[in-house]
Parts: structure tokens; C-alpha cells; sequence
């Protein structure tokens, strides 16, 4: 089971130009832990950390600090969305944040805190989270695991009223996905929030396969229930309802030699086919 870390941003959600910074940076041979860093990026000190956190995080560097496949899909020289114009992009980042579990919080949330509750705040969040670290014999800074609730808030919600840094407020990298709303406002730490359950429309149907394929690796046979409830599923790290994940999978069986079947209730998708993730990456990008 990953070490669970719940620090390392600096308190610094990551702004959109961040990761195309960051692998350029890795790519030109240079250390983040670099004493010429700052100037070479560009930023203060803290941020540098910020920066090499969530180049980590998102899956775009590896624990040998090596650029991974995805980052040069997307951030490369001829990669297909380098300053993430494309949502398709967030989306992809947004399975990639919670399946690599590095940014703990986001894997906790969207796999296991959310199975319980639907409405929250903040406390709820620092509850849940204390109680499954201390399950785990886990000790957690209460201090550290506030702010790193807050940056995980910024990263999916407008701000509350427009601040004078108003570039440093709407940089939350996954507001256009729409995921968490804020219910209502009232004191800044009593404040509820729901996840977003529904159908998604504007995921492009081939992140789904990617994340299929990725997920069930040579499965000819996969249960719809797994492909919704499992952790780090696309039901389950898009927040998709059983409508919105249907209709996302029988737009697949238009374009790839897939079909969803029902017997007895039960819900399978068959992968009639040998797929490439690749290239089905490839085909999203080039419509």
C-alpha cells in the first residue's frame, strides 16, 4: 500500500501552465533539487517543491524522477496538448491523480470518502481521513492535513468572491470538470460541498476506453459493476452515474468492436478486439 502524504505542494494547488514547465525542465536534464532551479522555472523556492510534487502526483515523472510515458504524450515535442486546452486532458490528469496515490488525498476521497456521504465540509473530510490513517496505525499533523484540504478544495471550486490575486484564484487546474459544488456559503470552515454525481457528457468516450484498457489489461470480459465501482474506475474517478458511464460506453461500441451485454440483470462489456491505449489516445486527440 503507497505511503500516505499529505504535504509537499507547499500549499500551492497546481496552476495549469505548471506541468508543461515542469517536464520541459526534466526534459532539458535539469534537478528540481538544483540550486539554479528557482531561475531556471522561473519561481520561488517553495513553488519549485510545488512544482516537482505535482509533476509526481499526476504520474508525469516516475520514482526514478523519469518523464513517464503520458507526460510526453501530452507535454512532449509533438505532443497533443502541451498547455491543456483540450479537456479530454483534464480528465485523463484527473484518473491519473488518483490512481498513482501520491497525492493521498485525492485517491482517499474519490475512492473511499465519498462512498459514505455525497454532502460535506471540510471537518467531515479531516474526520474521515484521521479516522482511516489511524485504522492504518497512520499518524497525520492536523495542521498539515487543513491545508492540504484546502488546496485540494481550490483545485476543483471557484473561489467564493473575487480576491486581488485574481490569476492565483481561478488556477484551480479541474474547475471546468465540474465535480465538487460548493452547497452553501457561510463561514469559511462550516461550508458544504456535494460531489457531483451524473453523466458527464463532455468526457470523450475514449478516455473511458483508456482508462478500460489500462485497468483490465488483456480482459475479454468486463462487469459493468467493476467498471463503475471499482477504485480508480471511470464510474468512480469521474463521479458518472450508471446512466452517464452507459451511454459513454455504447458510444465505444459505435467506433470500436466492443458490445455491452445484459443477461440476467447483469451487465458486461466484451472487448471483441485487441485494443491499443495508445491509439485510441491518438484517435481523441485527432478528432
Amino acid at each position: 500500500m503507497p505511503k500516505k502524504i499529505f504535504s509537499g505542494h507547499e500549499s500551492f494547488n497546481c496552476r495549469p501552465l505548471w506541468l508543461k514547465k515542469g517536464y520541459d525542465f526534466t526534459k532539458s536534464g535539469n534537478s528540481f533539487s538544483d540550486a539554479s532551479s528557482v531561475v531556471q522555472l522561473g519561481v520561488g523556492k517553495n513553488m519549485v517543491s510545488s512544482i516537482y510534487f505535482w509533476m509526481h502526483s499526476f504520474g508525469l515523472i516516475d520514482i526514478s524522477g523519469s518523464l513517464t510515458a503520458l507526460a510526453d504524450f501530452l507535454f512532449g515535442e509533438k505532443g497533443k496538448d502541451p498547455y491543456l486546452e483540450n479537456p479530454a486532458s483534464l480528465w485523463l490528469l484527473q484518473y491519473n491523480l488518483i490512481k498513482t496515490q501520491r497525492a493521498s488525498l485525492y485517491s482517499i476521497f474519490f475512492n473511499n470518502f465519498r462512498r459514505e456521504r455525497i454532502e460535506f465540509t471540510k471537518d467531515q473530510i479531516k474526520h474521515f481521513v484521521k479516522r482511516q490513517c489511524g485504522q492504518e496505525n497512520i499518524s497525520i499533523n492536523e495542521k498539515t492535513l487543513k491545508k492540504d484540504i484546502d488546496v485540494f478544495l481550490k483545485t476543483y471550486l471557484k473561489p467564493q468572491r473575487a480576491k486581488k490575486n485574481f490569476e492565483d484564484e481561478y488556477s484551480g487546474l479541474f474547475i471546468d470538470l465540474k465535480l465538487i459544488n460548493r452547497l452553501e456559503i457561510t463561514e469559511r470552515d462550516n461550508q458544504t460541498f456535494s460531489i457531483n454525481i451524473g453523466k458527464h457528457e463532455d468526457i470523450p468516450p475514449e478516455i473511458i476506453l483508456f482508462l478500460l484498457l489500462e485497468q483490465f489489461e488483456d480482459k475479454k470480459s468486463i462487469s459493468f459493476s467493476n467498471i463503475m465501482y471499482n477504485d480508480s474506475s471511470p464510474g468512480i474517478c469521474f463521479a458518472l452515474n450508471e446512466e452517464g458511464l452507459t451511454n459513454h460506453i455504447l458510444s465505444l461500441t459505435k467506433k470500436y468492436k466492443i458490445t455491452l451485454t445484459e443477461d440476467a440483470g447483469i451487465k458486461e462489456l466484451q472487448m471483441n478486439e485487441k485494443i491499443d491505449k495508445w491509439k485510441v489516445l491518438k484517435n481523441c486527440y485527432e478528432k
